[in-house]
C-alpha cells in the first residue's frame, strides 16, 4: 500500500487516498492545524516507481529567448507522449520544492529565511490550484520557475518535488536553464512590461477595440507609470534621456530575486550568483555523467551551439532538438545603442554589481568547456572536410537540417497544409487564442490556424511548422543514418520515407507524424 500524501500550509491541507484502482483522489480536511511533516522515507520510495523518461526541469527565466526551446521541449513532450507539468499559479512548481525542502528538513533550506516566508506567500496563493495535478506524473516543467532558493537545497529537494503519487523519480532529472547577454535583456524588460502595463492602462480606459491586438500595436504618447519604473510608451523609439536614466538608477529595485516580475536570471536555481555559476560546469561528482553539468546552460547568442550540446546531454536523436524559426516573434525595439550613453553606463554598472554579468559569462565559458569535452569523447572526426572536430561536425549536420526543415515547413504548401489537417484532426488540441497580446507566437500563424493548444494543459502549445520540423529532421537524419542518402539536402520528404518503407518499421521512429 502507499502512504498517504499529507501537504500543509497554514490553514491548507489535502490528502490523497490510494484506491485499489490505482487512482489518487483528493480529500480536503478541514482541520485548520498543521499537520506534521513526512519523514524522509515516506517520500523516497523510489524503487517503488518505474519511470521510462528522463524527467527535465527547465529552469527558466524571463527574457531570454526561452520561448523557442519551449517549443522544442513541447514537441517532444508531444512527440513521446510525457506529460507536461500543467499551468498553476507564478512560480507554482518552486512552492513543490520549497514544501520539499521543509520535509526533507534541509539544513540549508532552513538557513534562508526569506524562503521560509516566501512558501507561506506560494502558500496562499496556491488556493486557487487544483491539488489533483500533484497525482500527475509530470515529466517536464515549462513554466517560468525562479526559486531562488539555497542551492543544495534546491537540487536535494528537486525529486521529491517531481514524485508521482508520492514517490519519487528513479531516473535522472536533467536541468537546463538559458541565459542572454544581460544589457539586452535588461532593454527588453523595459519594453516588455512597459507593453503590459500599457496594455492595462488601456483596458481601465475600456478602449474595448484595441482588446484583440498584440501590445506592439498599441502605441501612446504618455507617460506609463508602472509599478517598477515609468515607460514613454512607444516600443518604437528609445525613451527620453530622463526616463531611460531613471530606469538605470533605480535597476536595483527593478530586477529582483526570485518571482514575480522581471528577476535575475541566476535566481532560477539559487540564491548566489556564484553558486549558480558553479552548477552550469561539468561536474565529475556525476557518476553516470562525470562530464555533465548539473544545470544546462544555453546561450541565446549561440542558440545552434548550445542546442546541439542538449540534445547530447539529454540523450536525445539530434533531431529532436531541431527548430524551424524562433517561436516568439521578436520585439523590433530599439537597441541599447540607440539608448542614452549616461544610462546604458549606469545599467552596465548595475549588472556587474549583481551578478548578472559574471554569471552569463559563466554560461559562456561552460559552453566552451562543455565544446571541448565533447571532442575529446569524439576522437574521430567526422566531418566532411579534414580540419573538422567532432563538434563541428555534429554542428554542421543540425545547422543542415535546420535550414532544409525551414524550406519545407515554411514555403512547401501541400506539406504544410498535410501537418495542419493531422493536427486539426487530434481530440485533445483546440486552436489558440486569437488575442496572443504577449505574443507568444508569430500572429500570422494563429490568424492562419497553424497553433493548437492542449485542451487540457495550456501550457502545450503546437505550430504546424514545428510538428513539421521535427518529423522532416527525423526523416532526414533516419536516412542518413540508414545509408539511403549522404546527404541531408538529398534525402527524401517524411511521407515519401514513409511511402517507400513499411509503416510498422518506423512507427516508433516517427510517433505522433502523420
Amino acid at each position: 500500500t502507499w502512504t498517504c500524501l499529507v501537504l500543509s500550509v497554514e490553514s491548507i491541507d489535502v490528502k490523497y487516498s490510494h484506491l485499489n484502482d490505482g487512482v489518487f483522489i483528493k480529500k480536503s480536511l478541514r482541520n485548520k492545524t498543521k499537520s506534521k511533516s513526512l519523514k524522509r522515507t515516506d517520500l523516497l520510495k523510489e524503487s517503488q516507481l518505474q519511470d521510462p523518461h528522463k524527467k527535465i526541469m527547465f529552469w527558466r527565466p524571463q527574457k531570454v529567448g526561452s520561448s523557442t526551446v519551449v517549443n522544442i521541449l513541447s514537441i517532444y513532450a508531444f512527440r513521446h507522449s510525457i506529460t507536461v507539468a500543467p499551468k498553476g499559479v507564478s512560480n507554482g512548481f518552486c512552492y513543490f520544492v520549497s514544501q520539499c525542502a521543509l520535509e526533507l528538513n534541509l539544513a540549508s533550506f532552513f538557513a534562508t529565511k526569506v524562503t521560509k516566508s516566501r512558501l507561506k506567500q506560494l502558500g496562499l496563493k496556491l488556493k486557487r490550484i487544483d491539488y489533483s495535478d500533484l497525482s500527475r506524473n509530470a515529466d517536464i516543467s515549462l513554466q517560468h520557475q525562479l526559486c531562488d532558493m539555497d542551492g543544495d537545497a534546491t537540487q536535494a529537494a528537486l525529486p521529491c518535488a517531481f514524485r508521482s503519487h508520492g514517490v519519487s523519480p528513479t531516473t535522472p532529472i536533467k536541468q537546463i536553464t538559458m541565459v542572454r547577454q544581460p544589457l539586452s535583456r535588461a532593454i527588453s524588460v523595459y519594453y516588455f512590461w512597459g507593453e503590459l502595463w500599457k496594455l492595462k492602462e488601456i483596458k481601465k480606459k475600456e478602449f474595448k477595440k484595441y482588446k484583440t491586438k498584440g501590445i506592439g500595436q498599441l502605441l501612446s504618447n504618455h507617460t506609463i507609470k508602472t509599478p517598477k519604473f515609468d515607460y514613454h510608451g512607444n516600443e518604437a523609439t528609445p525613451p527620453p534621456p530622463a526616463i531611460a536614466r531613471k530606469f538605470a538608477n533605480n535597476f536595483h529595485q527593478i530586477y529582483r530575486s526570485g518571482m514575480p516580475g522581471p528577476s535575475f536570471a541566476w535566481s532560477s536555481y539559487s540564491n548566489s550568483p556564484d553558486d549558480a555559476s558553479s552548477r552550469l560546469l561539468p561536474n565529475r561528482s556525476l557518476i553516470n555523467s562525470p562530464d555533465a553539468p548539473q544545470v544546462m546552460g544555453l546561450v541565446l547568442e549561440r542558440l545552434d551551439e548550445s542546442l546541439v550540446l542538449m540534445s547530447d546531454y539529454l540523450g536525445w536523436k539530434l533531431s529532436d532538438s531541431v527548430f524551424v524559426k524562433p517561436r516568439k516573434a521578436m520585439s523590433s525595439h530599439p537597441k541599447a545603442s540607440t539608448w542614452d550613453e549616461v544610462a546604458i553606463s549606469r545599467l552596465n554598472h548595475e549588472l556587474n554589481v549583481s551578478g548578472e554579468v559574471s554569471y552569463y559569462e559563466s554560461a559562456q565559458h561552460a559552453l566552451d568547456v562543455q565544446i571541448r569535452l565533447f571532442n575529446e569523447r569524439n576522437q574521430i572526426s567526422t566531418g566532411t572536410n579534414s580540419g573538422d572536430t567532432p563538434f563541428e561536425a555534429r554542428l554542421a549536420l543540425f545547422r543542415a537540417m535546420k535550414s532544409r526543415t525551414a524550406e519545407i515547413c515554411l514555403t512547401n504548401t501541400s506539406v504544410i497544409q498535410h501537418y495542419q489537417a493531422h493536427l486539426s484532426s487530434l481530440s485533445e488540441f483546440e486552436p489558440c487564442s486569437k488575442a496572443n497580446k504577449l505574443r507568444d507566437v508569430d500572429s500570422y500563424y494563429i490568424e492562419q490556424d497553424h497553433c493548437f493548444q492542449s485542451k487540457n494543459l495550456k501550457v502545450l502549445a503546437i505550430l504546424t511548422m514545428d510538428l513539421c520540423g521535427s518529423c522532416e529532421a527525423q526523416a532526414m537524419e533516419y536516412a542518413v543514418e540508414q545509408g539511403i542518402t549522404k546527404t541531408i539536402h538529398a534525402a527524401p520528404l517524411y511521407h515519401e520515407l514513409k511511402s517507400s518503407l513499411h509503416l510498422t518499421a518506423l512507427e516508433k521512429y516517427f510517433h505522433q507524424c502523420p
